[in-house]
């Protein structure tokens, strides 16, 4: 360029001065300005940087909300917590710090075991505070994952729940911009601008690969400006081989052309291409041609007999541009944007914390479990011990019977997860009897009531009873514990029955043993020694009457033919339907018209045993004798009359 020709011979290097039109008179000054205040490398340190804690990445502790601790003391216990961590999400050992949170309405404190650990708040703190510690990742996690972390428990009632996080600590010279999600870091090392970008592009930092920093906008200017005060910095732009088209060589913008100069007379110069540029130096339009500085930048001012391809951050020129020659040394900035591959763990760039105790104290509840008297514990009693779900006065009312019953004592309930279990099997219960469409309690539901298991047909027989008569017959424990000993009873009895029908001989059930196995109308011995006929026969076996509903027809069967043998008759006559529940097989509709006028008029003598409806069936079956009409003999009788004749006077 002219104004490259013009100045290569001057041994000093650009700095901003008045515009082109006073050329003449300040090129003496702004040359000895240049060599005074040229960065050769050797100028003092940048000042130290404080690490920040803003933006570290914050590692979650794998854990979960049902991991809660339970104390039934009635004394200050310390429960020691244990969170699960590794020690994979960060690569080495370097140091990090760890906080505590405590949250929740209930007294206590929280104390750690400090060996190895430095503490940059109290050891031992209240709920609602935070527990805050620094040390090596090694030293951190011994200390959550070993219990040393611990709760005091009060002899108050309530609940607190722990969060933990660990941060890794940002490097000196660090800094996160939160608007974009990019760290950024000042490196001190001095070095050429090849040098400063092959080391940065071999850096890593939280899972993300290092680069010379590209400023793309404004705001990122501002953000990497603020942390640099002095000095100049290497930036990611070169105009290599591409004489005044600057681009961004480095990073993800790596090609990307920001800015170039057009060729042409003095002071006519491009304006920004394709991007954000910050140049030391200004222009302005005078007689309608764009007119810049004399050594406003890119300039390309030959230096050593090199041009000027690489550029830099001037600290102390707030914070412009400048293109440098690539021979020079200068500090570098260091931009980290693009995941190097390591894992989300490693990376960790989002803040979670996750809780992971809760201290729970039953010290009422068990206390009365034990004691089966006192003051029955509310509903509020047990959402506070965090029992979910009792959400009334009725279930509480229908789970403290079951608490002062000889059945559940206060070790059924010392420990959360198994109030929970005893509540929620209650409430099944009783929604089941109040709806049969809901779910069904499982016999476990009611081996957590400390009631013993229930076969399916026993389950059958305690929910029927429970649909039929809905949840007062159950609402508490002592009726609770009736229905299930009068469904093992039924389902008993029902076997004995079906046992009878199979084997055809022992002793018959009784009249009491039909209604144990909850099958109605059986009410005299009498009847029961019918149907024990009947199931003592070949015909009939223990299949047939091996359900309530079974074995509800088969005694309505023979109730309809008794009574219709009794003269009593009944809402309708036997059927065939009857006649074959009873063993007497399939019968025409003409054989069972007859076989119920065998019935009725045999008397109930006649029909009270299998042996003796099967001669009524006989009877039906033969067909009646042919009718012989009685031989008629007429006499005639002829009668004279006579007729005598009148004498009289």
């Amino acid at each position: 360029m002219m104004v490259d020709a013009a100045l290569s011979t001057l041994p000093c290097v650009k700095r901003r001065l008045a515009l082109w039109t006073r050329l003449v008179t300040a090129t003496a000054i702004a040359c000895a300005v240049a060599l005074a205040s040229f960065d050769t490398g050797t100028g003092p340190a940048e000042g130290s940087l404080e690490p920040q804690s803003v933006g570290a990445p914050t590692l979650n502790l794998a854990g979960s909300s049902a991991s809660r601790v339970t104390t039934t003391s009635a004394s200050p216990v310390a429960l020691p917590l244990t969170f699960g961590f590794s020690t994979g999400h960060f690569a080495d050992d370097r140091d990090v710090t760890a906080t505590v949170t405590v949250s929740g309405t209930a007294p206590g404190s929280l104390s750690l075991d400090s060996a190895g650990l430095t503490f940059t708040s109290s050891t031992s703190l209240s709920a609602g505070t935070v527990l805050s510690f620094s040390g090596t990742t090694t030293s951190v996690v011994t200390a959550l994952t070993t219990g040393r972390v611990a709760w005091l428990v009060p002899e108050q009632p309530g609940q607190v729940t722990l969060s933990a996080s660990v941060r890794q600590d940002l490097p000196a010279g660090a800094a996160f911009n939160s608007s974009n999600g990019h760290y950024y870091q000042r490196v001190d090392t001095i070095g050429t601008w090849d040098n400063a970008s092959t080391s940065a592009a071999a850096s890593e930092l939280f899972g993300l690969s290092g680069h010379l920093v590209t400023i793309t906008s404004q705001a990122e200017q501002n953000f990497v400006g603020s942390l640099v005060s002095s000095n100049e910095w290497w930036i990611g732009a070169s105009d290599s081989g591409n004489e005044g088209t600057w681009s961004w060589r480095t990073g993800p913008e790596a090609g990307d052309i920001f800015y170039r100069w057009d060729l042409g007379t003095i002071g006519q110069r491009g304006t920004g291409y394709d991007g954000f540029a910050w140049w030391a130096g200004d222009c302005a339009v005078v007689l309608g041609l764009r007119v810049c500085e004399l050594f406003t930048e890119p300039d390309n001012l030959i230096f050593n007999g090199f041009g000027e391809h690489v550029a830099a951050l001037d600290a102390s020129d707030s914070d412009r541009w400048r293109d440098r020659n690539v021979g020079e040394t200068r500090r570098a900035l260091v931009e980290y944007s693009v995941p190097s591959g390591g894992s989300t763990a490693d990376r960790a760039l989002v803040t979670l914390q996750t809780t992971l105790n809760a201290v729970s104290r039953l010290v009422d509840i068990v206390a009365y479990a034990d004691a089966n008297t006192g003051t029955p514990p509310p509903a509020a009693e047990w959402t506070q011990a965090m029992v979910t779900g009792v959400t009334g006065e009725a279930l509480a009312t229908s789970l403290a019977t079951a608490l002062a019953s000889a059945s559940i004592s206060g070790q059924h309930v010392d420990t959360l997860a198994e109030a929970q279990t005893v509540a929620d099997s209650y409430r099944r219960i009783l929604d089941h009897a109040a709806n049969p469409a809901s779910t069904a309690p499982t016999s476990t539901d009611y081996e957590n009531l400390q009631l013993g298991a229930l076969n399916s047909d026993e389950l059958s027989r305690i929910h029927l009873r429970m649909a039929a008569n809905g949840p007062a017959t159950v609402d508490t424990y002592d009726e609770l514990a009736s229905r299930a000993a009068e469904a093992r009873l039924a389902w008993a009895r029902m076997q004995e029955i079906v046992t009878y029908g199979d084997a055809d001989t022992g002793t018959a059930p009784n009249a009491t043993a039909w209604t144990e196995a909850w099958v109605t109308g059986v009410d005299t011995e009498a009847f029961a020694a019918s149907l024990g006929s009947v199931l003592a026969s070949a015909q009939v076996t223990g299949t047939s009457v091996s359900s309530i509903p079974q074995a509800q027809a088969f005694v309505d069967s023979y109730r309809r033919v008794l009574d219709l043998a009794s003269s009593r008759g009944g809402s309708a006559e036997p059927t065939a339907a009857d006649y074959d529940r009873l063993g007497l097989g399939t019968l025409a509709a003409d054989v069972v018209s007859r076989m119920n006028f065998r019935v009725a008029v045999s008397g109930v003598g006649l029909a009270d045993t299998y042996e003796r409806l099967q001669a009524r069936l006989n009877e039906a079956l033969t067909p009646p004798p042919p009718i012989v009409l009685p031989t008629t003999t007429t006499t005639t009788t002829t009668t004279t009359t006579t007729t005598v004749p009148d004498t009289t006077v």
